[in-house]
Formats: structure tokens, C-alpha cells, sequence
């Protein structure tokens, strides 16, 4: 490739880049035909980086700071190309930073939309992986306990048809809502063991599990004791 002098790296143009090497004046760089990749405009706007390596082939974009001797401050984005098949095309998006001089794979969106956080295979929309996972729900314009109004939604078409969350009207009661009609709340534990359940009419059946009953309160008498009040 022809040599060409350049001041500054982010001076380069896209001609430069998709050089095998291009010299500037603090060094030479390798560019990005030496790894299989173009960089090019994109007619819808921004920059495509097109790489032609083939299956699992990864296109990447990274930032570095001071410490940047390929284990140091890293952060940055990149493609994997899970199939390159004809009409059946796959790619994946990860997001990396670093942590002591330790690559992080942060988040993951695999080809069918799953998103992982710590975690690059998720099975589901959403899946979280860590020592200790945990989500935090912060209601930055509550002024008080009682207008806090964090809550995990569940909606179909658009429609909200549940909740668990503070609940509205000003106080701080933590509510489990099911907005279905006929929809009722049921704990279960024990391999699937049902525990207790509320009807959409405010019956309470503890263990019996029958799909109908008209008392206010049903309790399996099979037990050895059905109900104890154990007075402090």
C-alpha cells in the first residue's frame, strides 16, 4: 500500500483506513484491510465496518485509555456474525468494558432479540447472571415513602393487566395486583405445590386446590392440623 503521512489518527480517511497499513507521523498503523474488514458510508447515515472473515467473524469498534497495552482501560462494542448463510443471516451485538484490567462482557443481544446482562447465552428476553444478581427500581421524584410508585408492570396489546409495587392512592403498601377479570392470585412452593390462592371474588383456599369453592375460606382438613393458633 501507499504510504501517506497523517498528523492525527482520527484525520484518517476512510481511504486510509481500509489500507493494509497506513503510516502517520507517530508510527504505522495497521488498518483494516489487514483484518478482513471495510469501512465504508452508510447510505442511511454513519459508518458500516463490513467484515468478509465468514462465521463467527467480529466486527468491532473499542475505546482505550492511557493504560491501552492490550490489557488495560478498554471499553467497546462489537458484531458477531452467528451465520453468513444466504437468506439466513444472524449477528450478534456485545457491549464489553473492564474492570481491573479484566475484560466484561456487560450485556449481550443475541440474534433473536434475547438480551443477556452478565451473561453472553441468555435464555430468555431477559436474563441476568451474577454472584448475586439484583434489580433496583429507584423513584427519583418521590418526595415522600408514600408517593413512591416503582412497580414491575405486566401488559398485553398495550393494556396493563397487572402489577407488583407500591400501590397508588398515597400510601405504602406494597400491592400485588391481577387486573384480569376472573384472574386470581395464587403461592405456589414444593415442586409446584400449591399453597394458598385468592379468588377473583376474595375466597382464600390454603392447600386444597379445587378450581371452585364457595366458602370464604376453604382449608384442607387431610393435614394432621389444618390451622393452629399458636398464642404468643
Amino acid at each position: 500500500s501507499e504510504d501517506k503521512n497523517f498528523s492525527r489518527l482520527e484525520n484518517f480517511s476512510l481511504d486510509a483506513w481500509n489500507q493494509d497499513i497506513a503510516v502517520g507521523l507517530t508510527g504505522a498503523f495497521l488498518c483494516a484491510k489487514h483484518y478482513g474488514i471495510s469501512i465504508s458510508n452508510n447510505p442511511d447515515g454513519g459508518i458500516n465496518i463490513h467484515n468478509t472473515g465468514g462465521v463467527n467473524a467480529i466486527s468491532a469498534l473499542t475505546f482505550t485509555g492511557a493504560d491501552h497495552r492490550t490489557d488495560g482501560s478498554l471499553a467497546g462494542i462489537y458484531a458477531k456474525h452467528t451465520n453468513v448463510t444466504e437468506d439466513a443471516e444472524a449477528a450478534e451485538l456485545h457491549f464489553v468494558t473492564s474492570n481491573s484490567e479484566v475484560l466484561v462482557e456487560a450485556l449481550s443481544i443475541l440474534a433473536d432479540g434475547k438480551v443477556g446482562i452478565g451473561t453472553t447465552s441468555p435464555d430468555q428476553m431477559l436474563e441476568i447472571e451474577g454472584t448475586s444478581p439484583h434489580i433496583r427500581l429507584n423513584d427519583s421524584d418521590a418526595a415522600t415513602d408514600q408517593a413512591m410508585g416503582s412497580v414491575f408492570e405486566w401488559a398485553r396489546a398495550g393494556t396493563s393487566k397487572g402489577y407488583i409495587g407500591y400501590d397508588t392512592g398515597g400510601n405504602s403498601d406494597i400491592a400485588l395486583y391481577n387486573g384480569i377479570t376472573a384472574g386470581g392470585l395464587r403461592f405456589i412452593s414444593g415442586g409446584y405445590n400449591l399453597r394458598y390462592r385468592i379468588d377473583s371474588s376474595g375466597n382464600h383456599d390454603f392447600q386444597s386446590g379445587t378450581a371452585t369453592f364457595g366458602n370464604t375460606v376453604s382449608i384442607d382438613t387431610g393435614a394432621t392440623e389444618a390451622i393452629r393458633f399458636n398464642p404468643s
